[in-house]
């Protein structure tokens, strides 16, 4: 089973395309669509997303696209909230006109099922992925700062919904470095 995996934000968004065939896991690609350079123009950021997932989603044909529920991330704020529903537009859309299975999680919910604990936090989430070897420390070294947890959070997006879904996973292919995108 071959999904996309989001980490939606309006400034970076994290992504990655994971797989698992004959129970291994392996992460085709891993990245951030970088629109924080983008001043004050919602709408060239939105267009810049979409552009990016859609020519995921063309270039690697996943059934599935997982992603962190949006509403629940600004609950109490409602300015972020017009923001982050166009985000939630896009994904939908995304789904609908490529006919990909949708599937969404909360954060409390995803990290349960990824990490078994709701608790987990970012920090925690990215040592268990280095652990699984989906990414390296070394990497963490060289990219500090808050993107590299957009890739790991997206990551975990992905390994939620695995779980979810009963995709049994019993090996881990080692991630090169060259295939994350900025």
């Amino acid at each position: 089973m071959k999904l996309l995996s989001l980490d939606p934000g309006i400034r970076w968004f994290g992504f990655a395309v994971l797989e698992v065939k004959a129970n291994t896991l392996s992460c085709l690609t891993a990245g951030i669509i970088n629109a924080s350079h983008i001043k004050y123009n919602t709408t060239d950021r939105i267009v810049k997303i979409f552009t990016k997932l859609e020519s995921l989603v063309e270039e690697h044909t996943p059934v599935v696209i997982a992603s962190e529920d949006l509403f629940l991330k600004c609950a109490r704020n409602i300015k972020p909230m017009k923001v982050l529903s166009m985000l939630a537009g896009i994904i939908h859309l995304l789904s609908g006109l490529y006919g990909v299975t949708l599937y969404t999680y909360t954060v409390s919910r995803l990290r349960s099922l990824a990490f078994g604990v709701a608790t987990c936090d970012k920090a925690d989430a990215r040592e268990y992925i280095i652990k699984m070897g989906l990414i390296s420390e070394d990497y963490f070294i060289k990219r500090s700062g808050n993107p590299i947890y957009d890739i790991t959070d997206a990551i975990a997006v992905g390994l939620a919904c695995f779980e979810d879904r009963n995709i049994e996973i019993k090996h881990v292919k080692r991630f090169k470095e060259s295939q994350y995108i900025f």
